[in-house]
């Protein structure tokens, strides 16, 4: 996702393939957890690492919501984001700094695309079942919620019309009561 002429070429696969494009999800991803297996200060990162988290983490959204919406007529872009998009938290700061990145870009691209194409970003409302809590104990694993949380949420924002809610940020479980 973060090599731009891939991105192109899947936008125009995507449209070979359906004619048209219509809803984008950005749900790609990488954590401390995901190249260290623990979490670490700033102090400790490796600037290529920090460049890794913000490439796919940002970048790659920015990429593929700059293709997509080239051929977009109306739709929506939702962009997977985090709790920690909206707060901070001590040993997460690549993954944190990106997700609130994620959090601005998506509220400015409302502003951009609005009323044709709704921009939002989708929280899952907790911990994950992905790679990144690998290391916990069994016991602290209980509270992963399953990888289909946002299944629902996502395909209610995808729905929406043009001109519907555009610009917001919320867990699943509160957009699946807001539109659904």
């Amino acid at each position: 996702m973060t090599d731009e002429s891939d991105v192109e070429a899947l936008v125009e696969s995507t449209l070979a393939a359906s004619g048209e494009l219509t809803g984008l999800v950005n749900n790609a991803a990488v954590g401390m957890l995901s190249l260290y297996d623990e979490l670490r200060e700033v102090t400790k990162i490796d600037v290529e690492d920090w460049r890794a988290i913000m490439d796919v983490n940002v970048t790659g959204a920015f990429l593929c919501a700059k293709h997509a919406a080239r051929h977009m007529d109306s739709g929506n872009i939702v962009n997977v984001s985090s709790g920690l998009g909206r707060r901070g938290s001590a040993g997460w700061g690549p993954y944190v700094a990106s997700k609130w990145a994620l959090e601005g870009f998506s509220r400015t691209l409302a502003l951009e695309l609005d009323p044709r194409i709704n921009v939002n970003c989708l929280d899952p409302g907790g911990r994950v079942e992905t790679g990144f809590w690998d290391h916990l104990d069994t016991e602290e694993r209980e509270s992963i919620l399953d990888p289909d949380v946002m299944d629902e949420a996502a395909v209610l924002l995808v729905e929406q019309d043009p001109g519907g809610v555009t610009g917001e940020s919320m867990p699943a479980d509160e957009w699946e009561s807001r539109l659904g």
